[in-house]
């Protein structure tokens, strides 16, 4: 039952821009931007000799090390022909999908100044004991840059969603850290939450990988805050890909048998596919960050 409250409430947040109220008549849109265009722009050749496979590799290994978003978007801003400044557009509209919506963060700032340095991209890359050839992003940009949806508005309207439907919700906001320590920290906020209470969070989660598993760090938030008999709740990537897993993410509730196991070997994604709670949408075409939906039953 909780769980398809978690979905009604997913299914009634709307983040769709509005292009009318963002377009002035007789302006030239230039690009529209998102979150997942980090993993389209690019070339098959970039201007260092790296080539497209070898940069889906790079950041496979950074999000495997644990890096935060943040410090991968840095890396790819030095490593990038067009992200970092270098891409000329009279006006952006963006659809921000990281925490605190920073311009440069937004599918790597192709049209933005990038404040962040080569030696601070190799600095991660040094910390991860890995390396690519790098090259200084650009400082100066022109050109206006509008934020259209980001991930407040996905809270947001969660938030609505969930008082429509008689609970009583709380925003944690953006969240970032070890998505294992974050899912058991939400599930102590809920145990001592009153009966009826929606925690609702985004922000994007890192998964320091050991094992050989799939999964993500959606997954590993719901494994982590399985286990409590007045809990459930659904953890999901807005852009319908949660890691390795080939789900947007996974429902989750008092079950917990395995879980440690499953954890140790960053496997969450088998566990939750052996219990039908996997939560899968395909591609959905954009990116507002992570949703993490919490409810405690009420009584």
């Amino acid at each position: 039952m909780y769980e398809g409250i978690a979905l009604r409430i997913l299914k009634q947040c709307d983040t769709r821009p509005r292009a009318a109220s963002v377009l002035d008549r007789g302006n030239d849109l230039r690009r529209f931007d998102g979150g997942r265009n980090r993993h389209r722009l690019g070339f098959r050749r970039q201007r260092f000799g790296l080539t497209l496979e070898r940069k889906q590799a790079l950041t496979d290994a950074l999000l495997r090390s644990g890096a935060a978003i943040g410090e991968i978007n840095c890396v790819r801003r030095h490593l990038s022909r067009i992200k970092g400044g270098r891409l000329r557009a009279d006006l952006t509209l963006a659809i921000a999908d990281t925490i605190g919506a920073r311009p440069e963060d937004i599918g790597s700032g192709p049209t933005v100044a990038d404040p962040t340095t080569v030696a601070e991209a190799r600095a991660i890359l040094d910390r991860c004991r890995l390396a690519a050839p790098l090259s200084e992003s650009a400082k100066r940009a022109g050109g206006e840059f509008r934020i259209v949806a980001g991930p407040a508005d996905a809270l947001a309207a969660a938030a609505a969603a969930a008082k429509r439907l008689g609970y009583r919700p709380v925003v944690l906001g953006e969240v970032a850290g070890e998505a294992r320590e974050i899912g058991r920290a939400h599930a102590r906020i809920a145990r001592e939450s009153a009966p009826g209470t929606a925690l609702i969070s985004g922000g994007e989660l890192t998964v320091a990988v050991s094992g050989r598993g799939r999964g993500g760090p959606n997954l590993e938030y719901a494994l982590a805050a399985s286990g409590h008999a007045s809990i459930t709740g659904l953890a999901a990537d807005t852009d319908g890909l949660d890691g390795s897993s080939g789900a947007a993410g996974a429902f989750f509730g008092a079950d917990a048998e395995g879980a440690a196991t499953a954890l140790a070997a960053n496997d969450s994604a088998a566990w939750f596919a052996a219990r039908g709670a996997l939560f899968v949408t395909g591609p959905t075409g954009t990116n507002v960050s992570d949703l993490r939906i919490v409810l405690v039953a009420p009584r």
